[in-house]
């Protein structure tokens, strides 16, 4: 598996530490096993940790833009209102992930 999920109710936390190669689906796939998950409840928080995997510099904006679009549109009213948060390792990867929370809020 290309991450390890942790999911702990009492602080209403879901924590994803994503290993090996860097893959956008790989944030589709985690969002499955967290809605599936028994102890997911609506509106939990996230923490998704790419610390250890750097994302490709050179992937394309519009890559980028279009898998923003696809999660938004297939998991945002899933998941409800939650706060998340995102970790990275380098500046590089910050910038890319970045792109990606910017072009979901527009299609929020």
């Amino acid at each position: 598996m290309p991450y390890i999920l942790l999911i702990d109710p009492q602080v209403n936390c879901m924590f994803i530490k994503h290993v090996g190669e860097f893959d956008f689906g790989n944030i589709a796939r985690s969002a499955e096993d967290r809605l599936n998950h028994p102890d997911h409840q609506m509106g939990m928080d996230f923490i998704h940790d790419f610390s250890e995997q750097q994302i490709p510099p050179d992937l394309p904006f519009h890559v980028v833009a279009g898998e923003s679009k696809r999660f938004a549109n297939d998991y945002n009213l899933k998941f409800s209102r939650c706060k998340g948060a995102l970790v990275v390792g380098d500046a590089k990867s910050y910038a890319k992930l970045h792109q990606f929370v910017e072009a979901a809020a527009l299609y929020q």
